[in-house]
C-alpha cells in the first residue's frame, strides 16, 4: 500500500507498475508479492509525471533500454534499470516547469515540453542538445503532451494549453502553430489522447 498522494503511474511494461508520489520513485512487479522497490529522486519536489520508451524504443540498441524520465517541478530524473534493479542515472535541471516529457528517436532521446514555450530535445547519453524550439505564439502554457517523434523529431508536435484560454496545436521542430483551437471559457490544464 502507498503511504504517500500518487500524482503519477505509468506501466512500462505489462507486469511492472511505476507510481511516482512525493519526491520517490515506487517500482512494483504486479505478479510479485514482495515488497516493492523505492528510489529517492534528487532535484525533485514532487513527481508531476512518468515517460517510458515505446516498444519501438525499447531494442537492445537503444539507449532508453529499462530507463525511464521522471519530472515534476523544473528537474527530470533519469531512473536505469527499472527492470532489474533500478537506480538515478542524472538528473536535470530545466529554467522552467517541466510539463510533459516523451522518448523519442527510437528511444535515444527525450523531449521536454516547458511552462515558456520552449521544447527541447536531448541525447540521454551524452546529454547534448539536439533541438530548442520555441512556439511562435510565445505565451505562458499551463498544460502540454507531446505526441509522435517515434523515429524522427520532425513528426513530434505539442498540444499546449495557453495563459489566453485557448489550445495551440504546433510543430516542435520549428515552432510553428499549426492550429489555434478557440473558445475556452477557462484553461485548459490536462490533455488526454489514444494512440
Amino acid at each position: 500500500m502507498l503511504g504517500a498522494p500518487v500524482l503519477a503511474v505509468r506501466f512500462a511494461s505489462p507486469t511492472l507498475l511505476l507510481s511516482g508520489a512525493g519526491r520517490s520513485l515506487t517500482i512494483r512487479h504486479v505478479d510479485d508479492t514482495g515488497a516493492p522497490q523505492m528510489i529517492a529522486l534528487p532535484m525533485l519536489d514532487r513527481v508531476h509525471g512518468i515517460s517510458s520508451p515505446s516498444t519501438s524504443g525499447q531494442t537492445s540498441g537503444g539507449q532508453g533500454w529499462g530507463t525511464v524520465a521522471v519530472w515534476g517541478g523544473r528537474s527530470i530524473v533519469l531512473v536505469a534499470d527499472v527492470y532489474v534493479h533500478a537506480s538515478v542515472m542524472d538528473a536535470l535541471p530545466f529554467d522552467d516547469w517541466v510539463l510533459d516529457v516523451r522518448w523519442v528517436q527510437g528511444g535515444r532521446c527525450v523531449a521536454v515540453a516547458l511552462a515558456n514555450g520552449q521544447l527541447i530535445v536531448l541525447d540521454v547519453a551524452t546529454k547534448a542538445v539536439q533541438l530548442r524550439a520555441q512556439c511562435e505564439a510565445r505565451c505562458i502554457l499551463y498544460a502540454a503532451q507531446l505526441s509522435g517523434g517515434e523515429e524522427s523529431i520532425d513528426s513530434l508536435v505539442v498540444v499546449a494549453g495557453t495563459v489566453f484560454n485557448e489550445v495551440l496545436l504546433w510543430e516542435a521542430a520549428t515552432g510553428r502553430v499549426l492550429h489555434r483551437f478557440l473558445g475556452h471559457k477557462v484553461r485548459t490544464v490536462t490533455y488526454c489522447s489514444s494512440s
